[in-house]
């Protein structure tokens, strides 16, 4: 999952929500194209690559015609592409955390979103120990490769490492999740300050 953050919005805006599969492999793999504006105007804009599985093993397993049908590809815009950045690597910090049982989904898996919601969580406690407020926290961007299930009850380890920085004012992180079972997944998020001074965000890694 790549997300790229174009505006903030106020409470109580009215956000309009386009989503269509913008390719289909095998019946199997599908390529979903998510856009949020208001006002006609681009909030956020999102691409992700699902895969169909069995509902009883969880295996990737090719899906009917007639879903393959009901979902046909739409070229409406070009996928989104993570921004490059400079590389410069920094220190690394570990936060933990313990799967809620209400942040399961109907397959009691952690929901996709709640692993960025970690991320940042991880982010917002590194600002605090640098003595910066973690509400002024803004996201630009951030990929997700998921590797594994966080089930409820389940420790959950966030280490994350500065690894770039983006257009002078905003921090590159990387993020790896992990289990007592393993890899859960990796993520790199591009994250800048409210005033735009992310020099201070940058150093909280260095």
């Amino acid at each position: 999952m790549v997300v790229l953050h174009e505006t903030e919005t106020p409470y109580g805006e009215v956000l309009d929500a386009t989503t269509w599969v913008s390719r289909l492999r095998r019946r199997t793999l599908s390529t979903r194209e998510v856009r949020i504006r208001a006002g006609g105007e681009l909030v956020a804009a999102a691409t992700q690559e699902w895969v169909h599985v069995d509902s009883e093993t969880f295996r990737p397993k090719q899906g009917s015609e007639e879903t393959a049908a009901a979902f046909s590809p739409v070229d409406a815009e070009p996928s989104v592409k993570f921004p490059k950045f400079d590389e410069r690597p920094g220190a690394q910090s570990v936060f933990q955390l313990q799967m809620w049982q209400t942040w399961a989904d109907p397959l009691a898996h952690a929901n996709h979103p709640a692993y960025i919601d970690w991320c940042d969580e991880a982010t917002s406690r590194r600002m605090v120990e640098a003595g910066i407020e973690p509400t002024l926290l803004r996201p630009i961007a951030e990929q997700v490769t998921f590797r594994d299930s966080v089930l409820p009850g389940e420790q959950v380890t966030v280490r994350t490492e500065r690894v770039g920085v983006f257009g002078g004012n905003a921090v590159v992180l990387k993020h790896q999740l992990e289990t007592a079972r393993g890899p859960a997944a990796d993520a790199t998020s591009i994250r800048t300050l409210a005033d735009e001074s992310g020099d201070a965000l940058i150093a909280a890694w260095g």
